[in-house]
Order: structure tokens, then sequence, then C-alpha cells
């Protein structure tokens, strides 16, 4: 059986126009003129500075650290402030809301560490050859060697 060929190109393919003239051409390009020196703006003499906070790291992100090390304060104010809190805190069961991201983020820190260390532990003994990857043998009809 014959294909049959289209004769004429797809309607979708051809230019249309509002009329059948076409439109006029471009014009000539214009020489090159060289910009006169006096014209350009001068650099500036310090370094440019984004105004947006750099990014942080994949761990920093997960972790909640920050880049810079937060200021340090030599002592606290009222250091009996600070206990009637944490005596507050253990009677209520109700932690400040001050607190609550420096508690989430240990909380983070506790529930990644035992995943890390055991992932981390079989990743390097692959890599020096205390472990071996477990090789999964199948049989000539694609089952399991042992299963039924």
């Amino acid at each position: 059986m014959q294909r049959l060929r289209v004769v004429h190109p797809s309607p979708w393919r051809q230019a249309h126009y509002a009329t059948n003239a076409r439109p006029p051409h471009p014009p000539p390009p214009r020489p090159y003129q060289k910009p006169d020196p006096s014209s350009r703006k001068a650099l500036p003499s310090e370094p440019w500075e984004s105004p947006q906070p750099k990014k942080r790291t994949l761990m920093q992100r997960i972790l909640g650290i920050a880049k810079e090390p937060l200021p340090f304060k030599d002592e606290p104010k009222d250091i009996a402030r600070g206990f009637e809190a944490t005596q507050r805190a253990v009677q209520t069961g109700i932690l400040d809301p001050r607190y609550r991201p420096a508690a989430w983020q240990v909380t983070k820190i506790l529930c990644a560490l035992p995943i890390v260390i055991v992932v981390g532990y079989h990743l390097i003994g692959r890599g020096f050859g205390w472990e071996e990857q477990k090789v999964r043998s199948f049989g000539v009809d694609g089952k399991r060697e042992g299963a039924t």
C-alpha cells in the first residue's frame, strides 16, 4: 500500500501576513564609531558588596548554624533570672519561646547523629575494605536462588 504524499507544506510552517505585501527590508547597519574616552564611567575603588546575605551551605541550613559566630557576652546580667526560667520550664514542661529555636537545633542534632554515625561507619567500612557490598545472585530463569 502506498502512502499518500502531501504536496503542499503544512500551513503552520508558512509565513502569514495581514496583507499580501511583504515587510520592508531592514535598514543598513550603521558604521562603527569609537566611543569618546571622556564619556566612560570610572570604576569604583572599593569592591561592590551584594545586599543579599551570603548563601549558607547544606549542613549550615540543616543544623541551623550561622556563618559568623554570634557575639559573646562576658557574663549574664542576672543569673537568678535564668535559674528561675529553668525551674519554671522543669515544673510546667513549657519552654520559654525565646529558647525554642535553640532547642529545635539540639533536637535535630540528637536525632541525626546516630544515623550519621551508623551510615558513615558502613560507608567507610566499604571504602577501606572492612565490609563487602552484598551481592545478589539470580538464577537462569530470573528468580533468586533458593526462592520458591
